[in-house]
Protein backbone atom coordinates (compact mmCIF):
# COMPACT_ATOMS: atom_id res chain seq x y z
CA UNK A 1 0.00 0.00 0.00
CA UNK A 2 1.30 3.40 -0.88
CA UNK A 3 1.82 6.12 1.68
CA UNK A 4 -0.90 8.34 0.19
CA UNK A 5 -3.44 5.51 0.40
CA UNK A 6 -2.56 4.82 4.03
CA UNK A 7 -2.92 8.49 4.91
CA UNK A 8 -6.29 8.66 3.15
CA UNK A 9 -7.54 5.58 5.02
CA UNK A 10 -6.25 6.94 8.32
CA UNK A 11 -7.98 10.30 7.72
CA UNK A 12 -11.28 8.61 6.80
CA UNK A 13 -11.13 6.41 9.90
CA UNK A 14 -10.41 9.46 12.09
CA UNK A 15 -13.33 11.40 10.57
CA UNK A 16 -15.67 8.47 11.17
CA UNK A 17 -14.53 8.11 14.79
CA UNK A 18 -14.89 11.85 15.39
CA UNK A 19 -18.40 11.87 13.90
CA UNK A 20 -19.45 8.99 16.18
CA UNK A 21 -17.98 10.71 19.25
CA UNK A 22 -19.61 14.05 18.38
CA UNK A 23 -23.00 12.37 18.05
CA UNK A 24 -22.89 11.40 21.75
CA UNK A 25 -24.31 13.70 24.42
CA UNK A 26 -21.98 15.08 27.09
CA UNK A 27 -23.20 12.54 29.64
CA UNK A 28 -22.75 9.73 27.11
CA UNK A 29 -19.19 10.88 26.38
CA UNK A 30 -18.35 10.76 30.10
CA UNK A 31 -19.94 7.31 30.38
CA UNK A 32 -17.91 6.13 27.37
CA UNK A 33 -14.67 7.39 28.95
CA UNK A 34 -15.61 5.51 32.15
CA UNK A 35 -16.27 2.36 30.14
CA UNK A 36 -12.99 2.58 28.22
CA UNK A 37 -10.64 3.79 30.93
CA UNK A 38 -12.38 3.05 34.22
CA UNK A 39 -14.51 5.26 36.44
CA UNK A 40 -12.71 8.60 36.84
CA UNK A 41 -9.44 7.23 35.41
CA UNK A 42 -7.42 8.99 32.70
CA UNK A 43 -8.39 11.76 30.27
CA UNK A 44 -8.40 14.34 33.08
CA UNK A 45 -8.46 17.38 30.80
CA UNK A 46 -11.23 15.97 28.64
CA UNK A 47 -13.27 15.02 31.71
CA UNK A 48 -12.82 18.53 33.12
CA UNK A 49 -13.94 20.08 29.82
CA UNK A 50 -16.99 17.82 29.66
CA UNK A 51 -17.87 18.53 33.31
CA UNK A 52 -17.70 22.28 32.62
CA UNK A 53 -19.95 21.88 29.58
CA UNK A 54 -22.40 19.83 31.63
CA UNK A 55 -22.52 22.52 34.34
CA UNK A 56 -23.01 25.25 31.73
CA UNK A 57 -25.94 23.27 30.32
CA UNK A 58 -27.58 23.14 33.74
CA UNK A 59 -27.19 26.87 34.49
CA UNK A 60 -29.54 29.33 32.78
CA UNK A 61 -27.99 31.46 30.08
CA UNK A 62 -26.77 34.90 31.10
CA UNK A 63 -29.70 37.30 31.27
CA UNK A 64 -32.33 34.58 31.54
CA UNK A 65 -34.57 34.73 34.56
CA UNK A 66 -35.31 31.55 36.45
CA UNK A 67 -39.00 31.16 37.24
CA UNK A 68 -39.73 30.59 40.90
CA UNK A 69 -41.96 27.72 41.89
CA UNK A 70 -45.58 28.81 42.16
CA UNK A 71 -44.93 32.08 40.32
CA UNK A 72 -47.47 33.16 37.74
CA UNK A 73 -46.33 33.87 34.17
CA UNK A 74 -45.58 37.55 33.70
CA UNK A 75 -47.93 39.75 31.70
CA UNK A 76 -50.89 37.41 31.28
CA UNK A 77 -52.85 38.44 34.37
CA UNK A 78 -52.44 42.17 33.64
CA UNK A 79 -53.96 41.84 30.18
CA UNK A 80 -57.05 40.06 31.54
CA UNK A 81 -57.56 42.59 34.36
CA UNK A 82 -58.09 45.53 31.99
Amino acid sequence: MRRAERLTQKRERAEKTQAQWSSLSIAQQIAELDRRLGKGQGAAKQRARLAALLEAEKKPAKGEKVAKEGAKPAGKDKAKAK
